[in-house]
């Protein structure tokens, strides 16, 4: 069994998670909260694939374009958007890897 990742961008709506990470941080440190600048958000799909390590490009490009928003393809790849720099943190949340759905 492998499980491969997709991911779209935008995620949740970054202003309601901006809001919601300092209002959670708020309590511990009224600092800590308003360092924050800003929040990048992107969903991340999970696949598994059972009896090879990875899809073949038929395959691949079915399950692109199934997660794929219709007129914005370009914003669903297998690899992640979000890459940190130097002044800033990549922290995911996720993924829930523990429920099965009709398909098995």
């Amino acid at each position: 069994m492998t499980v491969i990742h997709f991911f779209r961008i935008p995620g949740p709506d970054e202003d309601h998670t901006l809001h919601k990470l300092r209002s959670s941080l708020s309590p511990l440190s009224s600092s800590s909260s308003s360092l924050i600048k800003s929040v990048e958000t992107e969903y991340c799909f999970n696949v598994e694939i059972v009896g090879c390590d990875k899809l073949p490009n038929d395959q691949l490009s079915k399950v692109l374009w199934f997660f794929a928003e219709t007129y914005e393809k370009e914003k669903t790849a297998p690899i992640s958007f979000l890459v940190p720099d130097d002044n800033s943190y990549l922290v995911e949340v996720g993924p829930r890897l523990a429920f099965a759905t009709s398909w098995r």
